[in-house]
């Protein structure tokens, strides 16, 4: 099969990662496939992509602006786009979905369009939500990577559930974790700050911690001045370590556990990354966290988005060194399923499937 990943940026984040390393199985399967990026922003962090042996090729698209540049890049991509004739053109985020869709749309080619939907967007529907959720429902097929999105996609977008596929974000499954001595316990939390990340929960938290622990935070975010009177609250036997946005992934084998505060997720790569080196996630039962975490075997899922009850999980681990330990490998084995290699495979079953339905090969 020739399969074009389609993604609006080429910076590193948790989609971005999802389309890399698709990209880099299907070509290890012996598919034709490349890496297109809308923007050119330069990669900052991280592999770049042509280190995965990939094909990539790069737009110029403004950033939320429609004028002369935008117009002879949409040309641009479309050409490219009909020269190369792949079977299956798979788009990451609204941006690709739409310009994709668009392209589908105005060419009636016979590739098959795949439509990622990676988070739950919109607090409001204007006029460009609308067109995306429009664009979606004409996809050929919708791809969610948890179960509470595939009912968005159907109870607030309107998509035909028969065209949906739940298949879960990979990650790349670390080794066992060595017995760690850290004293005070040491624990990471990797989100960037955005305020459905929790961070006023996590801080209301952490101020009814009772045992000594080191909270390392990674992220972008000024987060001292954001939370400078939080801070002052926190007391002092409750280290709390910023350590800004990380060039590359954080240590976990470093960190006795993961806590996760979000208010609303889709299937976190952060989340899954914890688990698969050996950390045990403490979060809110929210998206597709319930999918990831299960109570008390490798982490703590905690039913309400309730500052104590974390704080009553945050104690109660600190104060079982022991149960650490069990629930770490547990972590481990519980993410094995979704090994990058496992999920690129179920991808490659889905455009077989779709490309012999729709009669294109």
């Amino acid at each position: 099969m020739r399969i074009a990943i389609v993604i609006s940026s080429n910076s590193i984040g948790g989609a971005e990662k999802q389309a890399r390393e698709l990209t880099k199985q299907l070509n290890s399967f012996g598919h034709a496939s490349d890496i297109v990026f809308l923007h050119d922003k330069p990669i900052s962090s991280g592999p770049e992509a042509f280190s995965f042996g990939l094909q990539a090729k790069q737009f110029k698209f403004p950033n939320n602006q429609i004028g002369p540049s935008f117009w002879i890049q949409l040309i641009k991509l479309f050409i490219f786009l009909k020269k190369k004739n792949y079977d299956v053109i798979h788009s990451f985020l609204p941006e690709s979905v739409v310009l994709v869709a668009s392209y589908k749309l105005f060419s009636r080619k016979d590739t098959v369009h795949v439509a990622g939907v990676r988070g739950e967007y919109f607090k409001k529907l204007g006029l460009k939500e609308r067109l995306y959720i429009y664009l979606i429902r004409k996809s050929d097929a919708v791809v969610c990577n948890s179960d509470s999105l595939r009912q968005v996609c159907i109870s607030e977008y309107g998509v035909l559930p028969a065209i949906i596929s739940v298949i879960p974000n990979g990650v790349e499954i670390g080794l066992a974790k060595s017995m760690l001595h850290n004293n005070p316990k040491r624990a990471i939390v990797v989100a960037n700050y955005q305020p459905y990340k929790g961070y006023d929960l996590l801080f209301n938290a952490l101020v009814q911690v009772k045992m000594p622990v080191e909270i390392h935070i990674v992220g972008r975010g000024n987060f001292e001045k954001i939370f400078a009177r939080e801070i002052q609250r926190i007391p002092t036997h409750v280290k709390l370590i910023f350590r800004g946005e990380l060039n590359t992934r954080p240590e976990f084998q470093d960190f006795d556990f993961a806590i996760h505060p979000s208010r609303t997720e889709g299937m976190s790569n952060a989340i899954m990354e914890e688990l698969s080196n050996g950390l045990p996630v403490l979060a809110f039962q929210v998206g597709g966290n319930s999918q990831l975490i299960q109570n008390n075997f490798n982490g703590f899922l905690i039913h309400k988005l309730n500052a104590f009850e974390l704080s009553d999980r945050i104690n109660f681990l600190l104060a079982n060194p022991g149960l650490t330990e069990k629930l770490s490998l547990q972590a481990i084995n519980s993410m094995k399923k979704y090994s990058f290699t496992t999920q690129a495979q179920r991808y490659v079953e889905l455009y077989q499937h779709l490309l012999q339905t729709l009669k294109i090969v």
